[in-house]
């Protein structure tokens, strides 16, 4: 594994990756935000005097209207937008390497694009195991507690393994990043990546951890509050601004969480550079 230096980063390759997610992510919401437009299209909630807006109305009583009317519409794009959604998937790991590569000074490291894929291979199989798990643990949780007095007691089992289900999916989402910043900036293998970041973890799991609750916070932070900026601007301007207000806001939201994701990943790649990184792979292989 070749050892690098993060360096300064050059403004001008970190803001043309920064606008290749942020053209990704738009596309992409485009895309698969394509079928409901037909819908909704075709529904005819548009001749009303609000229009859409009425789908968001207290009670749901429009919005449920049109999901029973266009039920079959609806299932007939499911196979395409599960399609397109897998495709979208990893066609956005080429921002994804864009991004990291441009946090440090050095280029990226040969093969590290592909090698990249067949890690998101193993990322999304991870995650669909797991989730497979939360949910035969949730059932069968909320099948043990069935029979007890207190009616709540199933819910409270049934949240308790979704929780730790939510747990365990950021911590893959966490070592999934550890292992892309070893793929790209460092030119590790797949499995010198994968063991580096279990070491990482391990000696440096605190403070990572911290980082990245924190941006994960912030992120969530900064989407409610866009939302309720644009419920705070209709009301004091009238409903004129809600198309304006909403997508203005929207993207705003959308551009500081692309920011966030970017100081998220210099933070970790600077972590990674400060320690031993070429002995992680070693330290990994003892622990385990």
């Amino acid at each position: 594994m070749t050892g690098s230096s993060t360096g300064r980063v050059a403004p001008a390759r970190l803001a043309a990756a920064l606008a290749g997610n942020y053209l990704y992510r738009a596309g992409a919401a485009a895309l698969l935000a394509l079928p409901v437009v037909g819908v909704l299209g075709g529904s005819g909630i548009r001749s009303f005097a609000r229009g859409d807006a009425r789908l968001f109305e207290p009670g749901g009583l429009y919005l449920l209207e049109v999901a029973v009317r266009s039920r079959e519409l609806l299932a007939e794009s499911l196979a395409p937008t599960a399609l397109a959604v897998i495709a979208l998937g990893a066609v956005g790991l080429v921002p994804e390497w864009w991004l990291v590569s441009a946090l440090g000074s050095a280029a990226p490291a040969p093969r590290s694009l592909p090698r990249l894929f067949g890690l998101a291979l193993a990322t999304w199989g991870a995650r669909l195991l797991l989730g497979l798990l939360t949910l035969g643990v949730a059932l069968t949780a909320r099948s043990f507690f069935a029979s007890a007095l207190d009616e709540r007691l199933p819910l409270v089992a049934i949240a308790s393994v979704a929780g730790l289900g939510l747990v365990l999916q950021a911590g893959l989402s966490l070592w999934r990043d550890l292992a892309e910043i070893e793929l790209i900036a460092h030119g590790a293998s797949p499995r010198e990546a994968v063991l580096a970041a279990l070491a990482r973890a391990r000696t440096s799991g605190a403070g990572l951890v911290a980082r990245y609750a924190a941006t994960q916070v912030l992120g969530l932070g900064v989407l409610f509050g866009a939302a309720a900026a644009v419920g705070a601007l209709d009301v004091a301007r009238g409903e004129g601004w809600r198309g304006a207000s909403a997508v203005s806001l929207h993207q705003l939201a959308v551009l500081a969480s692309i920011a966030l994701r970017a100081a998220w990943l210099w933070s970790a790649r600077r972590a990674l550079e400060r320690g031993p990184a070429a002995r992680a792979p070693r330290q990994a292989e003892a622990f385990l």
